[in-house]
């Protein structure tokens, strides 16, 4: 029996308004969308039989504004894009979205929907509503869904009036089916139409079934009565794929191998998390693979994006990690799940090295010391000569082999050096100021001593760059690749401002290390945790010296987090599991066992360096050392006063006879 027009759109009417309001949110907004066929006169409603009726959408929007539980927002297809971005700037993300779609649309609703979710109050995963008329085809109506589907939106409720006997025979219960054909009564009926992902692993695309039908009884009712949004908490793929967009970086994500020429990634912190978020979403893992020069790039200069990026933007990966910041940029493409962890990043400097012996002599003996050593030695010999000649005048036997002041200061210097003089002191008063020379140059002797042995252990180094300000006061040249100018950019400091200006671009991230380890005149901004293996890599293959250091306070610090696609459905599945693995501790237990296993092959690394450097030695080291120079030094004390008392004996032996 044929239906009649206002009957059809009463029904659809209250249909949809009892979704509404058993579903979308109260006093949020609804925004309502009309699409019309760009064939028709878009300046005017095409409506006739076979369109969208007037009627039906009066009838809909006059209810819903006197309900005042909502906010309406009535948007068509002839609107500009920039007029909708105006009017939708200060409005709340909507609850809801209620499609009312012409019956020739198919190749623009996808542009439609870009459009959409260019809007500031784009909420993709908001409840949709979609009626298209009753002459859609079915290839229009698939076509649309798969618009859905392609840009993960699956709250969608696709609304279709069904004609086909056998399938309200099929669905209806016998006896209303009975009653109405007693009475003769017109059937009429709306199929509402949704779509269940995942059903097996053959079966992984968006599968559409008819979830529940409403019928024109009465005031109309669900047969069902079926919830027609919202899916389970636990979300299962049943094997199908996850996509995962990734690449390798330190430690988070290890490089991959090829098996069967699959890609695939086996360890490191974010695999580790990854494997087990599959695990708990029962699904198999398919890693997007990228050319090499991908990997760190994001967005070419003409604007088109790549790698990770462009995975995010045109949804072709669930997932994408890689270490990757929590910073606007980001979330301006993509959704962050839970962080998980931080991420340091800071400025790489040149070590220092030993300085040559020869310099390390000079900053201990330093030209004060040397000046006073030699005014020493010359007033002695002036002191020790005036002496010599005092004696000589009052007929002093032996006290002329002192009275010329050169050879005095050659026996001085020679007795400051450890070595014997030339010609002895025979007079008591020259050998009294003799051993208090010989004392002053034992210790003069023993301190210089004790600190050029401690240099030739462990010399003096270059001074070391400790912080930011050092490097800007050195006058050192920095650069870094163009990716870290948001780091500055978001500090905004007088500093971060003169970095900016005055940096050196970095083509490649390892052209600048191979600089720094190598011409070691220049620093960069780095990834701490890469610098952590990357320091090793530039070390020196003769003595293992490490070229590259860190300064030791961390320039910036982000959280790190799996990204979705803008509006993703699995956004709120993997916060959960998320959640639970750093409630658990699981993941700070990966950080731990590859914290132990990385310490280990550091350690391994730093034996070479190790055993070619320089060991700072203490004065329990050294006190073996010591104890033979003081042997030594009072040996020849012994000697000296043996040979004083041998030459006595020799005099009285010679006076006796």
């Amino acid at each position: 029996m044929a239906v009649s027009v206002p009957e059809l759109d009463k029904n659809v009417s209250t249909c949809i308004l009892s979704i509404v309001n058993t579903y979308f949110t109260k006093m949020l907004p609804v925004f309502i969308f009309i699409y019309f066929n760009n064939s028709s006169d878009t300046r005017q409603f095409p409506l006739n039989t076979s369109q969208i009726k007037l009627d039906l959408l009066h009838s809909f929007l006059k209810t819903l504004y006197y309900s005042e539980h909502w906010s309406l927002y009535v948007y068509s297809s002839t609107v500009e894009i920039e007029v909708r971005k105006n009017v939708s700037e200060n409005i709340n993300k909507p609850s809801g979205y209620v499609f009312f779609i012409d019956n020739e649309v198919s190749i623009n609703f996808e542009e439609e929907i870009l459009k959409l979710s260019s809007l500031p109050s784009w909420n993709p995963r908001g409840k949709f509503v979609v009626y298209t008329s009753q002459y859609t085809s079915k290839k229009t109506e698939e076509e649309i869904l798969e618009c859905f589907w392609k840009y993960k939106i699956l709250e969608v409720i696709f609304m279709k009036n069904i004609n086909d006997f056998y399938i309200l025979e099929t669905f209806l219960p016998p006896d209303i089916l009975k009653h109405w054909e007693n009475e003769s009564r017109t059937i009429y009926a709306i199929g509402l139409y949704r779509w269940f992902p995942f059903l097996n692993s053959s079966r992984c695309s968006n599968e559409i079934f008819l979830q529940d039908v409403w019928i024109s009884e009465g005031n109309g009712y669900f047969i069902f009565n079926k919830q027609l949004f919202g899916h389970k908490s636990e979300l299962n793929f049943n094997r199908c794929l996850l996509s995962v967009s990734t690449y390798a970086s330190h430690r988070v994500v290890l490089p991959p191998k090829q098996v069967n020429g699959i890609l695939v990634f086996e360890s490191g912190w974010e695999i580790n998390l990854i494997q087990i978020i599959a695990g708990s979403l029962n699904a198999s893992l398919y890693y997007i693979p990228h050319p090499i020069d991908f990997y760190y790039k994001t967005i070419y200069k003409n604007g088109t994006h790549v790698g990770i990026m462009a995975d995010l933007i045109e949804y072709k990966a669930d997932v994408a990690f890689a270490g990757l910041p929590v910073m606007d940029i980001m979330i301006q493409n993509g959704d962050p799940t839970t962080s998980y962890g931080k991420i340091k990043y800071g400025w790489l400097v040149p070590c220092s090295r030993p300085l040559p012996h020869w310099q390390s002599m000079f900053k201990i003996f330093t030209e004060s010391l040397w000046i006073s050593y030699i005014a020493c030695i010359i007033v002695s010999a002036a002191i020790s000569t005036l002496i010599s000649k005092c004696l000589k005048r009052i007929n002093v036997l032996g006290a002329e082999i002192y009275s010329k002041f050169a050879s005095n200061v050659f026996n001085l210097f020679a007795i400051s050096l450890g070595t014997i003089s030339s010609s002895l002191p025979t007079v008591m008063v020259l050998r009294l100021f003799f051993i208090v020379w010989i004392c002053y140059s034992f210790a003069f002797t023993t301190v210089i001593q004790t600190y050029l042995m401690s240099f030739l252990v462990e010399p003096f180094q270059e001074k070391q760059i400790t912080s930011l300000e050092d490097m800007l006061n050195s006058g050192i040249e920095f650069g870094f690749e163009a990716k870290y100018d948001l780091f500055f950019n978001l500090i905004d400091t007088p500093k971060s401002r003169y970095v900016i200006k005055k940096r050196r671009n970095c083509s490649c991230s390892s052209c600048c290390l191979e600089r720094l380890a190598y011409k070691r005149d220049f620093c960069t901004f780095y990834n701490l945790l890469r610098y952590r293996q990357k320091k090793y890599e530039y070390s020196n293959n003769d003595t293992g010296e490490i070229g590259i250091c860190s300064v030791p306070r961390d320039f910036y610090t982000t959280n790190i987090a799996i990204f979705v696609p803008k509006g993703h459905f699995l956004l709120n599945h993997l916060n959960n599991i998320i959640t639970r693995i750093i409630e658990s501790g699981i993941y700070t237990k990966f950080e731990q066992d590859d914290d132990y296993y990385e310490n280990r092959r550091i350690l391994i690394m730093q034996n070479k360096s190790k055993s070619s450097g320089y060991i700072q030695l203490s004065l329990h080291h050294l006190i073996g050392a010591f104890y033979i120079l003081l042997f030594g030094k009072l040996l020849s004390i012994l000697i000296f006063l043996l040979e004083i008392c041998a030459d006595r004996t020799r005099a009285v032996k010679i006076i006796l006879q």
